[in-house]
């Protein structure tokens, strides 16, 4: 694994950039997710902070969108990049589907990050079928979006989503998008058939499509949903975890990844994210297959905390929910059972009325799951 980095270093790196498909925009191979700063309830000096030392590492990108706290991460950003406004490409997005709301959440949006003029903009989460469909009919959120662009406020359209193969594929070959989001990771190259996404089909079939479309590439989840940073149980019985600097560094190692954006806390994660983008960070092909042993360990079947299962009806958390199943899984019961006495509500609640299932663009049993963590609680 690649050790060469070292936090005092950061100023004296040389990040790569590349080409955002047809945009013509050179983008830093790592940039912001800004949704990190919302789970660490970080303040606008905690957000600048950030900001400045990913500037200071050779970052140019920033990933946001107003359902980050309803337009709080954006305000935010929009303070600490003041000063130096124009060296940053910014892709923010909207997940409104009514068009006057995301028309509405849009505007907003060029107030919050305080530009007349936004790099890209998104549809937020276009995953169900039935809402990639709505964005095809006349007067939808696209044309709004569209629109947008024809008046020279977006500069470049595009698109995030979890869904499955096919829709992205179809997303691509439209010809309406410029930049597409999606998620790709180290974990999972192989998934069960009722998943959306597919990681080896990402990899082998919509990375290339989308180069070959001239479409630019970001891409989320590099961690899996935080997942595959925590510490997992071996075969051995052995702990066994995944360096963060090896998950962001398997992503840039594929060229056709114009930029890959993790969910940042702290300067620490902003360093680690820089680590990655430097040339000769890439992993060797012996690296890779390396990582993908381990990341075998994680399996098929776990929560990546994108969110997209709430509100549940009963207002459990599922994604915390998950996170103390996992806790039992990897052995640690007495861990477990002081995380679970901290839900509220608690998981026994569920009345597997299965909406929250319907809505996981991962196909995750997830009232199955909250039988199995009530069983491990009870034990």
């Amino acid at each position: 694994m690649y050790h060469g980095f070292h936090s005092g270093d950061i100023r004296k790196m040389a990040m790569q950039y590349r080409q955002l498909g047809r945009t013509g925009l050179k983008v830093s191979v790592t940039g912001l997710g800004s949704l990190g700063f919302l789970r660490a309830k970080s303040s606008p000096e905690d957000v600048a902070k950030m900001v400045d030392r990913a500037h200071a590492g050779g970052m140019n990108f920033l990933d946001t969108g107003y359902a980050y706290g309803r337009g709080e991460c954006d305000k935010m950003i929009g303070k600490a990049i003041e000063k130096n406004s124009s060296d940053w490409v910014i892709l923010a997005r909207s997940h409104m589907r009514d068009p006057a709301e995301f028309e509405t959440t849009m505007n907003e949006t060029f107030d919050n990050l305080r530009r007349d003029v936004l790099d890209i903009f998104q549809l937020h989460d276009i995953t169900r079928p039935a809402d990639y469909e709505a964005t095809k009919q006349p007067g939808s959120i696209y044309d709004v979006a569209l629109k947008a662009k024809e008046q020279g406020r977006i500069r470049f359209l595009g698109i995030s989503t979890h869904a499955t193969a096919e829709i992205v594929r179809d997303m691509i070959e439209s010809g309406r998008y410029d930049v597409i989001t999606i998620s790709y990771n180290v974990a999972n190259s192989q998934r069960n058939f009722a998943d959306g996404e597919d990681m080896a089909r990402t990899a082998d079939e919509l990375l290339p499509l989308a180069a070959e479309h001239g479409i630019g590439i970001t891409i989320m989840k590099p961690f899996g949903g935080g997942v595959l940073v925590q510490t997992r149980i071996g075969p051995d019985g052995k702990e066994v975890s995944i360096p963060p600097l090896d998950l962001l560094r398997f992503c840039v190692t594929n060229p056709l990844v114009a930029c890959v954006t993790p969910g940042v806390e702290n300067v620490e994660h902003v360093d680690v994210a820089v680590a990655a983008g430097q040339a000769g960070a890439e992993l060797s092909p012996a690296e890779i297959e390396h990582l993908k042993r381990i990341a075998d360990i994680w399996g098929k079947d776990f929560c990546r905390k994108c969110g997209y299962c709430l509100p549940c009806t009963q207002n459990i958390v599922i994604p915390a929910a998950l996170q103390v199943l996992e806790t039992f899984k990897n052995g640690q019961l007495e861990s477990g059972k002081k995380a679970y006495e901290k839900l509220d509500p608690k998981p026994d609640e569920c009345t597997e009325c299965g909406v929250c299932a319907e809505r996981c663009p991962y196909s995750l049993p997830i009232p199955e799951k909250m039988k199995q963590l009530v069983q491990f609680y009870e034990s």
